[in-house]
């Protein structure tokens, strides 16, 4: 690497991926706040062969219509260089992507948050093409794209990286070229996918994605996208089938294609088809993010009956999968743990429960729910019931989040629970996939005996998986020295004692499992003169 680390801004770095992992799929149990700490970053960096990365950990994740997509999980430095060298190219590309592209947009200074907020997007959006569709002329296509971020062509990537590059810096070539030694090292084939669910990747979604906007705007077309969902208004329907026919050709020269099962032709009007990719205002949503965004005691408050109204509607009418359910259990979760502002959660918690049961593509948004809000004796019960139920707990991302769950329970009832640990020292001894193992090993290192926490250690000389890795050295952190230098050290890397230090520390707090924290009122609320006046 030309430029070291160091100089790439890994103070700035450091708190994007510290607010970015908060939603990692696989969330790390204590946030990886032993590993990000600019001091700590800057010395791991300063080893030269650390620079070129480590291979990702491929999983799966279950979908919508219990389909799957993929996962690249990577090491915390390693992501921690990618979001720097992200933030040096995003300033100097957002300005090139055209105004029709409205998602992961660069919001303004180097702020934590480094996209314009997405709701507003979204309705933007919405709201331009219907302004283009008023009265009722022309029609509208509907398309995304298949399999987006795992079929990315990383050398057409780089071309795009190039092609579109702005004038004048030269580092930017440095910043590409070292960008694409991570890609490649973490692409499973080496070829082909970047990771998702990660606000760096997001960013090159836009710059894959630019020539094709690029293109189809320049035929004349009245072209609109957000992430990789794609809309044309046409003065007809021969008119549409040609653009999707231009579309369809232009994508496959970057190897990407539509999917046709989310490829429609609409007539503007007041079908249930129409309005499903082409929704009206939500007045529920507005007015619920209107006060939100407010920033005072009084006007979240009088969200409040609002948000459990809507949510109540959402959970009846099915309708859990929508952006709309999300951005309400996002809400939900901020007023579970802001003390200062109370709610009744009851008839959303079962719901909820049910929703993580029978559809597993939501199971982030409830777990982190769940770990926030009161649960009754009842509804643990129907958690440990799934948990110990094979033929249901069979997804290896729910699995590793249940047991986060069930960790989190363990701490709180202190209770012996003799049929978990059973179960956990079972996952230990099959073939189940590292996520299970990995969860599994956390509630043994915070619910277990010390003795099952040594086997745990003794396992540790055939484990490849970071994930697991990780997860043991958590587990090991209150086992004797002795231990420790019998078992862990021999067998893991000086970044993962250095961890595990940090961890042992009385004044770092790390515990097993970081609990989702109260929020301070002033994270949420402006103008507090005093913590009474909340």
């Amino acid at each position: 690497m030309n430029e070291k680390p160091a100089q790439l801004g890994l103070a700035l770095a450091t708190r994007r991926v510290s607010k970015d992992i908060r939603d990692d799929w696989f969330s790390d149990p204590i946030l990886f706040k032993d590993f990000l700490n600019k001091d700590k970053a800057k010395q791991y960096f300063s080893i030269p062969e650390a620079y070129f990365g480590q291979s990702a950990e491929q999983f799966n994740l279950p979908k919508a219509g219990f389909m799957l997509r993929y996962s690249l999980e990577t090491f915390i430095y390693d992501r921690l260089l990618y979001q720097a060298l992200i933030d040096k190219l995003i300033e100097e590309y957002d300005p090139l992507f055209h105004h029709r592209v409205y998602s992961h947009r660069l919001r303004l200074g180097k702020q934590v948050l480094i996209f314009q907020h997405g709701v507003d997007a979204w309705r933007r959006f919405i709201q331009d093409i219907s302004s283009d569709l008023q009265g009722g002329k022309g029609v509208l296509l509907v398309t995304d794209i298949q399999n987006y971020f795992e079929c990315i062509s990383l050398s057409l990537l780089e071309s795009a990286l190039k092609k579109l590059k702005p004038t004048g810096d030269k580092r930017i070539d440095v910043y590409i070229k070292n960008l694409m030694i991570l890609l490649r090292e973490w692409s499973p084939n080496k070829t082909h996918g970047i990771p998702q669910n990660q606000d760096a990747s997001s960013f090159l979604g836009n710059v894959y994605l630019s020539l094709i906007d690029k293109k189809m705007i320049s035929m004349n077309y009245n072209y609109f996208r957000y992430m990789d969902d794609i809309r044309i208004v046409c003065k007809n329907e021969f008119l549409a089938r040609k653009a999707l026919k231009n579309l369809i050709i232009n994508l496959r020269k970057i190897g990407l294609n539509v999917n046709p099962k989310k490829t429609k032709i609409l007539y503007p009007g007041n079908s249930k088809e129409f309005f499903e990719f082409m929704p009206p205002p939500n007045r529920d949503i507005e007015e619920i993010d209107t006060l939100w965004k407010q920033r005072k005691v009084a006007s979240t408050r009088l969200a409040l009956p609002k948000l459990r109204s809507y949510t109540h509607q959402l959970i009846s009418e099915g309708r859990t999968g929508e952006r709309e359910f999300r951005f309400c259990i996002n809400r939900l979760e901020q007023v579970a743990r802001c003390k200062v502002l109370d709610f009744d959660f009851s008839g959303i918690v079962d719901p909820a429960i049910d929703l993580f049961i029978n559809h597993p593509a939501s199971s982030d948004s409830i777990v982190r729910l769940l770990r926030v809000v009161d649960l009754t004796d009842a509804q643990i019960n129907r958690i440990k019931k799934f948990a110990l139920d094979k033929n249901k707990n069979i997804y290896e991302w729910q699995g590793y989040l249940v047991w986060q769950l069930l960790t989190m329970l363990g701490k709180q009832t202190r209770s012996d629970n003799k049929k978990f640990r059973e179960l956990a020292k079972r996952t230990l001894n099959k073939s189940w996939a590292p996520p299970m193992k990995a969860g599994a090993i956390l509630y043994l290192g915070a619910c277990g005996r010390d003795q099952d926490k040594v086997d745990v250690l003794k396992e540790l000389p055939k484990v490849k998986s970071r994930l697991v890795i990780r997860s043991t050295v958590i587990a090991s952190q209150e086992l004797p020295e002795n231990q420790l230098k019998k078992y862990l050290y021999p067998n893991v890397s000086s970044v993962y004692v250095d961890s595990l230090n940090s961890i042992r520390d009385p004044n770092f707090n790390g515990n097993y499992l970081e609990p989702l924290p109260d929020l301070n009122p002033r994270e949420l609320f402006d103008n507090l003169p005093s913590e009474t006046s909340v």
